[in-house]
């Protein structure tokens, strides 16, 4: 942690920014998704719910991290979402 009481990177800025992808099924292939030539799927069971990753997102923000991006989910889940 920072001198702040926020996460911080190894030079000790503090990490206000968090990616979260909500399925590794995108077929964008970024390197924040799938880094690697040969990505091996993970089953469905292994990948957070939505409540999971609300979750996450109230801790790290309750942490310091100020900005929130979800991504994977554009295409497959653009309906379920509030505008």
């Amino acid at each position: 942690m920072s001198a702040h009481g926020a996460f911080g990177d190894q030079l000790g800025r503090p990490l206000r920014s968090l990616r979260v992808s909500v399925t590794d099924r995108c077929n964008l292939r970024c390197n924040y998704c799938m880094p690697q030539e040969e990505y091996v799927w993970l089953p469905r069971e292994e990948l957070l719910t939505f409540e999971e990753i609300a979750r996450l997102v109230e801790v790290f923000t309750s942490l310091g991290v100020e900005d929130v991006r979800l991504t994977g989910a554009s295409r497959c889940c653009a309906a379920i979402w509030p505008g």
